[in-house]
């Protein structure tokens, strides 16, 4: 199931559809995905430069998908879902909803035994805009299986889209209590209180979907889409530091190190970024092994760049303090944010290995850099 991000093309309630390109808006505006795909399916053969031909019908695709059983037929869907995604992609289409769809196609079999035939069921009446026969069917399946994520989440969101909003948050809140590490939940609740006019409300819920699952575009675009609408902007801390040390070969056959340092002119700068890059250059040699003896190959953790961050703040003159590539990391260290800051906004493949441990026991602190130095209203 996807939430549609309706666009100011949506007609108005008692606009009676007068075109196929009407008809084909009314039904995917009221959620009738079979009702809309094959008009989309006409209209994107017969305008095929029309980007938002391409994204819709990659969106019904995509819903479709969805509610089908693994098998040919869904694969089928799958490839076609991803090349009128691509074809959007490739005119310009540059919208939140495409790089949703993109995202949920690089994964398709994330959804994957996740739908039992009753839930299965649902989502084909959802497929057809029998909303009242898809709730029916996801609060069953909530009541006969206290683990399934998935149906508090559509039952909210069937509740979202009859503008129930009070029922809407109560089933996204099961949904949270079934797995609080999943962004989505989070997310539509926060698209039911910005409904509901109340934006201030709904800013705790996109902060928690990103601390949910920060390395997912979703939680993101909705923080975005929350700022841009609210006067304020998502800006990162600014921390430049340099390139990671490198591994060479020496003339002995021997691994050697290079250090890199980010000099901007000054011995300061010179004598922050050398300790902080000889730390990770220690890091790899020797430090790694004895921190992590049960991993045998050496990757970038929180730890390391944590530690190393520290070591440059530790030789920092403080009469330098100020300047701006040092300033946001003094604060960031006086506020005991550094790790926050680390997982969220300078991750790699390496340190997103270490986020579940740490987001299981600094939620707050989480909460807090994104509120404090990633929501910026000036």
């Amino acid at each position: 199931m996807l939430v549609l991000l309706c666009g100011a093309d949506a007609l108005a309630a008692s606009d009676a559809p007068t075109t196929e390109a009407d008809a084909a808006a009314a039904f995917y505006h009221e959620g009738d995905v079979l009702g809309a795909l094959p008009l989309y399916e006409r209209l994107a053969a017969q305008s095929p430069d029309n980007p938002l031909y391409a994204e819709r019908l990659a969106a019904c695709l995509m819903m479709k998908f969805e509610s089908l059983p693994t098998g040919e037929e869904r694969n089928a869907t799958i490839a076609r879902a991803r090349v009128a995604a691509e074809h959007a992609k490739s005119l310009g289409d540059s919208s939140d909803l495409l790089q949703v769809i993109l995202e949920r196609l690089a994964n398709p079999a994330a959804a994957e035994n996740r739908l039992t035939p009753k839930l299965q069921a649902a989502e084909e009446a959802f497929s057809r805009g029998d909303f009242d026969r898809a709730l029916t069917g996801y609060q069953e399946v909530a009541a006969l299986d206290a683990s399934s994520y998935e149906a508090r989440l559509f039952a909210g969101d069937i509740y979202f889209r009859k503008h129930d909003l009070k029922q809407a948050g109560d089933w996204f809140q099961q949904a949270i209590l079934v797995d609080p590490n999943r962004e989505t939940a989070y997310r539509y609740w926060g698209d039911a209180l910005v409904a509901a006019g109340d934006p201030g409300a709904a800013l705790p819920k996109f902060i928690e979907a990103i601390v949910a699952e920060p390395y997912a575009t979703n939680p993101w675009l909705a923080l975005k889409r929350w700022a841009k609408d609210n006067g304020a902007v998502i800006r990162p801390p600014h921390v430049p530091v340099p390139a990671a040390p490198t591994v060479t070969e020496g003339k002995n056959g021997k691994p050697g190190i290079v250090i890199n340092t980010a000099p901007n002119g000054t011995a300061n700068s010179t004598a922050v970024w050398l300790a902080y890059s000889l730390n990770r250059a220690q890091w790899r040699t020797e430090t790694f092994a004895k921190r992590f003896p049960g991993e045998k190959q050496y990757r970038h953790t929180l730890a390391e760049e944590v530690e190393s961050l520290q070591m440059a703040v530790s030789v920092l003159d403080p009469a330098s303090a100020g300047d701006p590539d040092f300033q946001d990391l003094v604060r960031l260290n006086k506020d005991n944010m550094l790790e926050a800051y680390v997982a969220l906004t300078a991750a790699d493949d390496g340190i997103a290995v270490d986020y579940p441990g740490y987001r299981s026991g600094h939620r707050d602190l989480l909460r807090a850099y994104v509120e404090k130095y990633l929501v910026r209203r000036d």
